[in-house]
Parts: structure tokens; C-alpha cells; sequence
């Protein structure tokens, strides 16, 4: 498996949440915090591992720093809009703030699968995106097992090719 696929999977169990969200009756504010809770769990260890294992590679790989801060500056964005959920309580302005979250997040997830695997593809080798499919995984269990750690730092750092390594310990400064 390839880095693309564990991230469409990813993507798949995002788009699901949020149409989920969006099913939510306004006046159920107890069920929709407690899912905004689970929601942006899922969405930051998506976007963190996404961002190591995804991006900071493709960095490394041609040095394309604009494309890689356009997607984090997405991420920024994204997680912004949910916080501002938390405690919305009147109705219109509950469906104008889900609204312009889920077009933050379907926009994101266009343009990364239509536009950011391309990218990955003409500058990672197959072999790489398996590797980096395969410390995503891991980073994903961990995180979710562990929280960020140096010892799951380490085991990622593993099975990272090798030329990505020193970026990725640059990142986390280990």
C-alpha cells in the first residue's frame, strides 16, 4: 500500500464524520459537542501524521515549500472553523458555521487527492510512498496508543527511507 491509499482511507472516515456533523439537529448541542470532541481528535492526528509522514517528504524531496504550507495553512484553517463550533448555539448561525467547515474541508480533501497525490507521485518513488504508507500507520496507532512520544519517533524514523530521516529528526529535533 502507498501513502495515497492510507490517506484516502483516512479522507473516506473524515467525509463520513462530517456529513455526520451535519445530521446533527441544531438543538442537540450535547450530542454535537461530544461528537466535535471526537471529530477533532480524529482530524488533528490525521493532520499531524499527514503533515510528517506526507509533506515533510515531499519537502525534502524537491523543496516544494509553497505547495507543502499551502496544505498546513489548510489544516490551520480547518481546525480553526471546528473549534468555532464548540458552544454555537443559535441555529442560523450553527448551519452557517458547519457550512463554510465542511466547504473548508471538502475543498482541502479535493485539492490534496486531486492535486498533492499528483504531486507525490511524480516526486516519490513507489517503494518510498510504501514506506511512508507504513510509518503512517504506525505514527497513526501510536499517537492514537501513545500520544506523540520519542520512542514511537524513533520506530517511525525507522521505516522512513532513508533520505527522508534527517528531516524528519530536524522536524522533531531528536
Amino acid at each position: 500500500m502507498e501513502i495515497y491509499e492510507s490517506i484516502l482511507r483516512d479522507h473516506s472516515t473524515i467525509k463520513s464524520w462530517v456529513k455526520h456533523l451535519m445530521d446533527i439537529p441544531a438543538q442537540d448541542s450535547l450530542t454535537r459537542d461530544i461528537f466535535l470532541e471526537q471529530l477533532q481528535s480524529l482530524l488533528l492526528v490525521h493532520f499531524k501524521v499527514e503533515e510528517l509522514t506526507f509533506y515533510v517528504p515531499l519537502k525534502a524531496a524537491n523543496n516544494i515549500t509553497d505547495v507543502t504550507s499551502s496544505s498546513h495553512s489548510d489544516h490551520h484553517r480547518i481546525t480553526k472553523s471546528l473549534l468555532a463550533l464548540h458552544g454555537v448555539s443559535e441555529a442560523s448561525r450553527l448551519h452557517e458555521q458547519l457550512e463554510e467547515f465542511k466547504t473548508l474541508v471538502e475543498s482541502h480533501l479535493t485539492q490534496e487527492e486531486a492535486f498533492m497525490f499528483l504531486v507525490g507521485k511524480a516526486h516519490l518513488s513507489a517503494q518510498e510512498a510504501a514506506q511512508l504508507s507504513a510509518a503512517y500507520e504506525l505514527m497513526k496507532e501510536s499517537i492514537r496508543k501513545e500520544g506523540i512520544e520519542k520512542q514511537m519517533l524513533y520506530r517511525v524514523i525507522n521505516l522512513l527511507p532513508s533520505h527522508f530521516s534527517q528531516d524528519f529528526k530536524n522536524v522533531f529535533q531528536v
